[in-house]
């Protein structure tokens, strides 16, 4: 049963299907919280024309020669979207989560308010642990060799 939680073409009409017994959707989300699987949208890389390719490039040949110093004077940011409340009905899919702002995410509490967004973004910004983020600037100077190497496409580093 648990390797089925973790197919993704696998849904609670399946499940009832092949065990005969329904599954509420709380059930699935912890089993699959248990094997810190998290929940995301689908990744839709948009095509890049080769004019987008080649600013890509640009971009990193101009950071080509920064040190780990000059990474740490930059802002990252990967546009998340936070909901103040519940449910923002959108399809998800489950997989594991990576980087520093799927750590903020992770921890984040429920807000309803702009204010109480703020609040718990500054407190948990706070919290993040120091070795992860030092861990990503670092390899930044590898990944802007990697995409370079790349020819400027989308890839996963």
């Amino acid at each position: 049963m648990r390797q089925a939680l973790v197919d993704p073409t696998v849904n609670r009409s399946t499940i009832r299907a092949d065990v005969g017994v329904a599954i509420v959707p709380q059930t699935i989300s912890r089993h699959l919280a248990e094997t810190n699987l998290k929940s995301k949208r689908p990744f839709r890389a948009l095509p890049l024309t080769p004019e987008h390719r080649q600013l890509r490039i640009q971009w990193c040949q101009a950071r080509s020669m920064w040190n780990v110093t000059d990474w740490q004077k930059v802002v990252f940011s990967d546009e998340s979207r936070f909901v103040l409340g519940t449910d923002d009905n959108r399809v998800r899919v489950w997989g594991r989560p990576e980087h520093v702002w799927d750590q903020l995410k992770r921890q984040m509490p429920s807000c309803f308010s702009v204010h109480g967004f703020e609040l718990a973004v500054q407190d948990l910004g706070a919290h993040l642990p120091q070795d992860n983020i030092r861990c990503l600037i670092n390899s930044m100077p590898d990944r802007v060799t990697a995409c370079i190497a790349a020819g400027g496409v989308p890839m996963r580093y």
